[in-house]
């Protein structure tokens, strides 16, 4: 008797993946070795079609934004990544965001601006941040390699 023909899975898990973000005229920092949580959500806001004397009806661009938000555990050396937000805090940077590594998989790159996070928590437990960057634009999807 034949084998059934296997059904492409429905959902994927998330990761192993990667995310880095490079701050304008700065090094890439790669935050996927800390990340529990990493969300991407685009969004683009459009304005009320404007009715035309013809009768059609012109849809305006649009504007695009969004954010990408996350958790991570705090360190709080000079070199970990919660010093990294408050020192680039207010900058430009760049995003790489592939949620799940491998040939023929989704990467997404756009332009965000980095936040400062909470620092601090509950003494004696391993304290966690969430993030917040707000998109510029919108992002870019490609092949991950």
């Amino acid at each position: 008797m034949p084998e059934p023909a296997k059904t492409p899975a429905i959902a994927e898990t998330l990761g192993p993946g990667t995310l880095k973000i490079t701050p304008k005229g700065g090094t890439a920092r790669d935050l996927q070795s800390k990340v529990l949580k990493a969300e991407l959500a685009p969004d683009l806001s459009l304005d009320d079609a404007v009715p035309m004397l013809d009768g059609s009806s012109y849809q305006p661009a649009g504007t695009w934004g969004g954010k990408l938000t996350g958790t991570f555990y705090q360190d709080y050396d000079m070199g970990g990544l919660v010093a990294w937000c408050l020192e680039n805090a207010g900058t430009l940077a760049t995003y790489e965001f592939i949620p799940k590594a491998g040939t023929g998989k989704m990467k997404l790159s756009g332009e965000l601006t980095i936040a400062p996070v909470k620092i601090g928590g509950t003494p004696k437990k391993d304290n966690e941040a969430e993030f917040e960057f707000k998109l510029t634009g919108k992002p870019s999807v490609s092949t991950a390699a």
